[in-house]
């Protein structure tokens, strides 16, 4: 099985950003976090996407901002799904300004802003002094209106260096579970694997997360049920197992709770 890479290094270049455009592109669900600000511009489709391990459905005409240092998934398996990916170069613009780390929401849902990146995309790699200059007023205009309507919260210096102590204290057990989800997962045996009581693992994870251990496990156990049913012939029962639950009957519980549908009915979706 594949290591996950938790942390990714981006090479953006010499210029503020770099922005590249996806069609029908079927990416890697890999959960990864970098340093840069991270902005998928969606003009054709839909898609979920978590950030901190929190879903989100994007459409036609949202802009997702993943903040720095924002662990997030980019699994994007839909036809028809046309966006832009635009990166951030940190030493141009990051989330620490003024002393203070500013968190972004991640959906945003703006015309404007939409207008603004949808003329950066078409100046982008045109060349030349004056399109390179209003592209770069075009990005601090988009920010500045960022900035004024969408900061979710403020965290000072010593706040977000404890912040981000606790996701470097998250990342193994993100990447463990994501690459054992096949296995019978536990909080007792999590917690013995990296060395926490019981009690405060399960505190530290919905602290971090703002769901429970089991809670993730399960939507992890499930996400991966959903790919089998969607690419493979293996059965339910064979999917149960291969996703770590040794009753079907209980696979199909979470399944529904999770997704809305029953696993024969989510099948029967994905091939109409």
């Amino acid at each position: 099985m594949n290591k996950i890479l938790i942390y990714e290094k981006l090479n953006t270049g010499s210029f503020p950003i770099n922005v590249r455009k996806f069609v029908n592109h079927c990416s890697e669900n890999r959960m990864h976090w970098h340093e840069e600000i991270e902005l998928l511009y969606f003009t054709k489709g839909s898609a979920k996407i978590s950030c901190n391990l929190q879903e989100h459905t994007v459409k036609q005409g949202d802009i997702l901002f993943i903040n720095g240092k924002e662990l997030h998934t980019g699994a994007i398996s839909r036809d028809e799904t046309n966006y832009y990916c635009i990166h951030i170069d940190t030493r141009f613009f990051n989330n620490f300004i003024e002393d203070e780390f500013v968190i972004y929401e991640n959906i945003i849902e703006d015309r404007e802003c939409c207008e603004i990146l949808d003329t950066i995309i078409e100046k982008y790699g045109v060349g030349g002094y004056k399109n390179t200059v209003r592209i770069i007023r075009l990005i601090y205009e988009l920010l500045d209106i960022l900035t004024q309507k969408y900061v979710k919260s403020v965290m000072s210096e010593a706040d977000y260096k404890k912040n981000f102590k606790k996701l470097d204290k998250l990342n193994p057990v993100i990447e463990y579970i994501n690459n054992h989800y096949e296995e019978e997962l536990t909080v007792t045996g999590l917690a013995n694997r990296f060395y926490m009581s019981p009690s405060y693992f399960a505190h530290f994870f919905k602290n971090k997360t703002q769901k429970s251990v089991v809670e993730y496990i399960n939507e992890v156990k499930i996400k991966h049920a959903k790919a089998f049913l969607e690419k493979t012939d293996m059965t339910i029962s064979e999917i149960a197992t291969a996703t770590g639950f040794n009753d079907t009957n209980y696979f199909a519980r979470k399944f529904k709770a999770i997704t809305g549908v029953t696993p024969s009915r989510y099948k029967s979706n994905s091939n109409s």
